[in-house]
């Protein structure tokens, strides 16, 4: 049998699978419905949960329209007690290979951030691997020379200092601020290699900003650059390179790994 015909059969065999799950979903659903007729709703449903996730996990896979998912995703908005972990899933699923729904992902996670923020004591361990993934995600969007693609990322950038400003500077995560300055900062040089210097001036200066966060990171770069860490940074060229101007002395810095 040609390999071809055998990856065919198989797709097609999933998909009627997934089909007749989606089939099985709304049953249970139904049933549980009049079960549940005349009592009054009490407390976390998880069979309700688990049901719109695994309905948005086989409408995914099948590769349907937005507006299904979107459907699937305002249903679980809808239920009570609904928590994060389950929007952080759901955005998972909606970019799970060969899905990929950026857009219901990047829903999907401001709600968990949106559930984390409202919750009684906020871990900001959870939360910050949900901005870690909103960042990846917005990041990647465009070239990485196009300014205006990276909009939402620094839209998302000024949320998150919010947030550490807001609280004490030991509840962020460390190596997420580590990751964010990075991310920042080598954001800046791509965009300054390509000309765009207001917008490598701000990115980079935001690296800067997040850098004044971290204590243990700060204290090495500033024995590394004689103790000065830049308020204000001016993107300037000298001798076709580029260097940031730290109180008239320029501090040349390479892309951070």
């Amino acid at each position: 049998i040609p390999y071809s015909l055998l990856i065919a059969t198989f797709v097609s065999i999933q998909k009627n699978v997934l089909k007749q799950a989606l089939t099985h979903i709304q049953a249970c659903r139904d049933l549980c419905r009049r079960i549940n007729a005349g009592r009054q709703a009490s407390g976390r449903d998880d069979i309700a949960i688990l049901l719109t996730l695994y309905e948005f996990e086989a409408k995914a896979k099948l590769g349907e329209s937005d507006a299904s998912l979107e459907s699937c995703l305002q249903k679980a908005i809808a239920l009570p007690y609904c928590e994060a972990k389950t929007f952080e899933t759901l955005a998972a699923l909606a970019v799970e290979p060969p899905a990929f729904y950026k857009d219901i992902s990047m829903k999907s996670l401001r709600l968990a951030v949106k559930k984390h923020k409202n919750s009684n004591s906020v871990d900001f361990n959870k939360l910050s691997k949900v901005y870690h993934s909103l960042i990846e995600m917005s990041l990647n969007a465009g070239s990485s020379s196009d300014a205006n693609s990276k909009e939402e990322a620094w839209g998302i950038y000024q949320e998150i200092l919010e947030c550490i400003d807001d609280n004490e500077k030991a509840t962020y995560p460390e190596m997420e601020a580590i990751w964010l300055m990075t991310k920042a900062w080598n954001c800046g040089i791509h965009l300054f290699s390509s000309g765009r210097l207001k917008a490598a001036e701000k990115w980079c200066a935001t690296a800067m900003r997040l850098l004044q966060q971290l204590n243990g990171f700060k204290n090495n770069y500033e024995s590394k650059n004689d103790g000065n860490i830049p308020s204000k940074v001016h993107v300037q060229v000298e001798n076709g390179s580029f260097s940031f101007l730290i109180s008239s002395s320029p501090v040349h810095m390479p892309f951070l790994e």
